[in-house]
């Protein structure tokens, strides 16, 4: 995972409960329940100018394109349900990674 993810998904849990979505205990449960998942943050640096070109030829968010870059960079499947990473990633030969039930 990028170094973004870590805020990524906080941003998301206080996101769902500020509109109702989740309960405050519903939220730290996730969180603590994400904290348990075995996932390996990648440190090394991100380029500019991959991002840059990422985003742009496959019209994604820079942080998409994150993603999306480090499973190229790092040959890995990647896991996501936004539809338009799912079309770049098939573009670009990055499998999608299958999620337990």
């Amino acid at each position: 995972m990028p170094t973004l993810w870590l805020p990524e998904m906080a941003n998301l849990l206080l996101s769902a409960q500020r509109r109702r979505r989740i309960t405050a205990a519903k939220r730290r449960e996730l969180a603590e329940a994400a904290t348990a998942l075995r996932l390996q943050v990648c440190h090394e640096p991100l380029k500019l100018l991959a991002l840059d070109t990422l985003a742009a030829e496959h019209a994604l968010s820079a942080y998409d394109a994150c993603y999306l870059e480090l499973a190229l960079r790092r040959r890995l499947p990647l896991a996501t349900l936004d539809k338009d990473l799912r079309a770049a990633m098939q573009r670009c030969g990055v499998p999608a990674a299958t999620l337990p039930a």
